[in-house]
């Protein structure tokens, strides 16, 4: 399945579009900071701090201690049954 195909299937499930294309980079990419996740989906680095919070406290995406602090998504699957 395509990632724009992923995404959409997310928004489906409750995600913002939004929400869903972070969940769907971080998936894919692995743990990385804010800052990057911002720069590739041309979203603010303010904005994408605060998806990153609402994916936090839907259990979709945990925060890694570090500097700078990475960000990391449970799997596409443990995801699915979260959401529904």
């Amino acid at each position: 399945m395509s990632e724009p195909a992923v995404a959409d299937k997310l928004v489906e499930y409750g995600l913002t579009g939004s929400e869903s294309k972070v969940y769907v980079y971080v998936a894919k990419r692995g743990p990385c900071p804010a800052g990057e996740i911002a720069r590739a989906l041309l979203i603010r680095r303010g904005q994408t701090y605060n998806i990153l919070k609402a994916l936090q406290e839907k259990g979709l995406v945990e925060a890694l201690a570090g500097r700078p602090i990475r960000f990391s998504a449970i799997s596409l699957p443990k995801a699915i049954d979260v959401l529904l």
